[in-house]
């Protein structure tokens, strides 16, 4: 399938302010057509403009979408590009929009106009989104933004940076182009696998060493160097494990040991504690019999003084009986106390709301009075500040007038600029074309001299053979009376035909200089007459030569204007503000006004209100007052509790003698029961010795402590080593399992990083990139072969100097007229700007061939020219012109003025003073 761009249309994008269209069938089917016109005018942006009409982006990856606005186009005139274009023999048309800002619709201020896509198909049907344009663009044509760039722009210093790049800046050009970082993600994934099992290898040996410097064991043990050198992970693992199989046994069988002595010390130690806790409690029985019956009798003595007490508090417990009916009395009249309190609290509380109420409304009547004092001061304020808008409007337009008026002197000023730099190159052009004549009459001069002599010298060879008598084979005398004499040192006929070519090289090199000199003083005549035009237009007494200085004093002028009107804007901006605000605030302040005058009459109400009800609460209470005891509730529920208090009190202070009494009886029977108990106990006397008892006690105990402080040694010693025995043997199984993997990954990771040793250091991403870069150099061999009559070939070196270095996509050319192979750094300019259209070519050919066959009917080369002699350059046209081939236009975009001689079909680019970018087609 094929593709070709039918017709571009720009709106307010980059350069080109206004709408402008390029036809580019006016270019015809095939053919060469150049780009040409101003620096900055907008040439590249042509290509830029395809290209975001098809993918939504710029050619370059410095250019945003959102910075493609034109800062020359009117506000409200919309950003876009539409793009005609045949595609398999179908017209597609495509229109998009990037993302900016424009003016709101209402009010003043900006909006933000969002990114906006169109495709219509040749079925008419129509895909719109920004995103689903572009994806059914890369659907139809098989080729994204990346590749359509490079296929299509042909960017010279690009391909000069990758003719000179080293392997790894290959690498990172090829990476972004062939897309081959899976390749390199690889090699990463491998290099970090291999550190990751390391790290996993040298952590087991680690933990292996640190688990071998927990085996626990007895230091007086006959083995220590033996063992210490376990614990020190100096011996083999299998032999660490066994021996820790030993220690283990060893422990189990003292373990054993100590749990059958320890047995039978606890047999022992049992009688041995019945029989002291038997003596002690005899012992004990003996103290206590005498105490007891001394208690007893005390006890005795203090039960009739309990009964006594008793006797008067059941007493006293009859005489409170009589509190009952006056406390009945009290809480038959609690109800009508509260009501005299809840009533002396409701007109406390009612007095207060009522001075509340007139404080407010004091507050509140203040208020309004300020309020309207200060409604008053803004209408003052209003009526002053009317007629802001009629000033607004006289000094915006003043503004607007002055400011279009900047910007013309501004273009004026650069157009005078323009002149200058034309002049001095006119100048120097001159200089160049009179030096040009003076070498070529010299060496016209030189050539006519040295035809003389060389004719002199073919007439002094035929005088020597002329005799008296027989015809001069010139003229035909008999006599010859004065034969010419052969000259001395007469140049050959190579030397007089070299001289020949160098006069009329000179005196070719003379015209161009002054046909340069011509075009260039055309140039300086017409920039001139249209300064002086535009500057008549400003200034009646204006001329060449005080054209910077009435420029410049009009600039400052202008500017001053400029500043004083946008102060005098700014203070009428203010007050149009201050207006608005007073507008706004007013009717804030009159309904706050109104509604102070509301809540004035509210409170008088409720004054009066407050007042009423409160004369009736006051009745009520003097009522009351009249007819109970007590002055209220709470004196009432005092002297109530004060009376069931004594009830209480003499309630309980009978009940406690009742309770003392029976517990001294208890104590009694308690006192004569443990008397009994302990002369039966001593009626069974032993005889044995206590003392002597308590001795042996203390040994057993102190036996089985060692013993218990033995077992738990061995218990822990048992519990660790068998801890470490299993993390040994559990991390030396994972650890011949890591190590296998890791060599195994280490040698995969080197292969893809071409590390290993002695064999060519060549990663992974390289060799695949270098398949790729071998097929472009093989396409761009065709080209360059042609283009240098050929001389050279571009060749990949296979291998570097050494194998300590990476290699695989190093370049170098090779001379087939003296057989070397060098550096293309050693090319010259013209010779590496052909090297590098070649390689830039093979790879447009290779991402083609890459993307299925996708062929673009027209392509563009942008700049690279000015380093070509003749000779080079007629050698890149021929074989740009082989790309036309098969109905395929080339644009070149270049500044080249021997292209313009060249190439018929022009698209020509011109900047007019305002900055604003317009296009011209010459198609004959």
């Amino acid at each position: 399938a094929r593709m070709k761009p039918i017709k571009l249309v720009m709106t307010a994008f980059g350069p080109y302010a206004d709408r402008t269209e390029i036809d580019f069938t006016l270019l015809g089917d095939r053919g060469l057509f150049l780009i040409t016109g101003d620096t900055g005018a907008g040439k590249t942006t042509i290509f830029d403009a395809i290209t975001f009409a098809l993918y939504g982006e710029a050619s370059g990856d410095n250019r945003d979408a959102s910075m493609l606005r034109s800062k020359y186009a009117s506000p409200n005139t919309p950003t876009e590009v539409e793009l005609t274009f045949l595609y398999g023999g179908k017209e597609y048309l495509v229109k998009r929009n990037p993302e900016y800002e424009r003016p709101k619709a209402r009010g003043e201020g900006v909006t933000l106009a969002s990114a906006g896509a169109t495709l219509i198909k040749p079925d008419g049907s129509v895909v719109s989104k920004y995103k689903e344009v572009t994806r059914e663009i890369e659907k139809i044509m098989g080729i994204d933004r990346n590749q359509f760039t490079q296929i299509a722009m042909i960017a010279q210093g690009d391909f000069l940076k990758l003719l000179f790049a080293s392997t790894e800046d290959r690498k990172k050009i090829f990476q972004k182009i062939f897309r081959t970082d899976g390749y390199f993600a690889i090699q990463q994934h491998l290099k970090e696998k291999t550190l990751e099992l390391m790290r996993e290898y040298e952590a087991g040996k680690a933990s292996i060493k640190q688990y071998s410097s927990g085996i626990s064991f007895d230091k007086e043990d006959g083995r220590i160097d033996y063992l210490n050198a376990a614990v020190k992970c100096e011996l083999p693992i299998d032999e660490i494990c066994g021996l820790l199989d030993r220690l283990i046994s060893e422990d189990r069988v003292a373990q054993t040991l100590i749990k059958h002595d320890r047995a039978q010390i606890a047999e022992e130690l049992e009688k041995t504690t019945a029989l002291i806790a038997e003596l002690e409690l005899q012992r004990t029985a003996k103290e206590n019999i005498a105490n007891l019956k001394e208690k007893l009798a005390t006890a005795g003595g203090d039960l009739v003084k309990l009964e006594d007490i008793l006797a008067k508090a059941d007493k006293e417990k009859k005489s409170c009986e009589k509190h009952t009916e006056l406390i009945a009395e009290i809480e038959a009249q609690l109800p009508e106390y509260l009501e005299l309190d809840g009533k002396v609290t409701d007109c406390e509380k009612l007095s207060g709301e009522i001075a509340g109420f007139k404080l407010q409304q004091t507050s509140k009547q203040g208020a309004k009075d300020k309020l309207v004092a200060e409604i008053e001061k803004m209408k003052e304020r209003r009526r002053e500040l009317d007629g802001a808008e009629k000033d607004n409007a006289s000094v915006a337009l003043k503004l607007s007038t002055e400011e279009k008026r900047l910007v013309a002197l501004e273009g004026l000023k650069k157009d005078f600029n323009s002149l200058c730099e034309t002049e001095e190159k006119l100048s120097l052009a001159r200089k160049g074309y009179d030096a040009a004549m003076i070498l070529a009459q010299k060496q016209r001069n030189e050539h006519t001299d040295a035809f003389k002599r060389y004719l002199d010298a073919q007439a002094g060879i035929l005088a020597e053979s002329l005799a008296e008598g027989q015809p001069c084979p010139v003229c035909g005398s008999l006599s010859h009376p004065s034969p010419a004499k052969k000259a001395d040192a007469a140049p050959s006929k190579e030397e007089l035909d070299l001289m020949q070519k160098r006069a009329e090289r000179a005196e070719r090199d003379a015209t161009d200089k002054s046909a340069q000199a011509s075009n260039i003083k055309g140039e300086a005549d017409a920039k001139s007459e249209t300064l002086l035009s535009n500057l008549k237009q400003y200034f009646e007494n204006a001329h060449r030569d005080n054209a910077e200085a009435l420029i410049k004093e009009a600039i400052n002028l202008s500017v001053e204007s400029i500043e004083h009107l946008r102060g005098e804007n700014s203070e009428i901006q203010k007050r149009i503000k201050e207006r608005d605000s007073i507008d706004a605030d007013l009717p804030k302040k009159e309904a706050e006004r109104d509604k102070l005058d509301s809540e004035i009459r509210e409170f008088s109400e409720k004054i009066i209100a407050g007042e009423q009800r409160n004369a009736s609460i006051k009745e009520r209470i003097e009522a009351l007052n009249k007819k109970l005891k007590y002055k209220n509730a709470v004196e009432a529920k005092l002297d109530k509790e004060r009376l069931e208090k004594e009830n209480n009190a003499a309630k309980l202070a009978f009940e406690g003698a009742a309770l003392h009494l029976s517990k001294k009886k208890t104590e009694i029977e308690g006192f004569k029961a443990a008397i009994a108990q302990s002369e039966q106990l001593l009626s069974k006397e032993s005889g044995a010795d206590i003392e002597l008892s308590k001795a042996k006690q203390k040994e057993l105990k102190a036996t089985d402590a060692q013993a218990e402080k033995r077992a738990l040694i061995l218990n822990s010693r048992i519990t660790a080593n068998e801890k470490v025995r299993e993390n040994i043997i559990k991390r030396r199984e994972s650890l011949a399992g890591t190590e296998a993997r890791l060599s195994f990954v280490k040698t995969l990771s080197d292969t893809a990083s071409g590390n290993l040793s002695g064999k060519e250091k060549i990663m992974l991403e390289t060799y695949v990139q270098a398949t790729y870069f071998d097929r472009i150099i093989d396409r761009a061999n065709k080209r360059f072969l042609m283009m240098s009559g050929g001389q050279y070939e571009l060749v990949r070196l296979k291998k570097a100097e050494n194998n300590r270095s990476q290699t695989g996509l190093d370049l170098a050319v090779k001379d087939h007229y003296n057989g070397s192979e060098r550096s293309v750094k050693t090319l010259s300019g013209g010779e590496a700007f052909k090297a590098s259209l070649s390689l830039a070519l093979g790879l447009s050919d290779e991402i083609q061939s890459s993307a299925g066959g996708v062929k673009l009917d027209t392509m563009f080369v942008d700049e690279g020219f000015g380093s070509l002699d003749e000779d080079s350059l007629s050698q890149a046209m021929r074989a740009l012109t082989e790309l036309t081939d098969g109905n395929r236009l080339v644009g070149i975009i270049s500044h080249v003025s021997a292209l313009k001689e060249r190439i018929n079909k022009k698209i020509i680019v011109t900047k007019d003073r305002g900055g604003n970018s317009n296009v011209k087609i010459i198609s004959e």
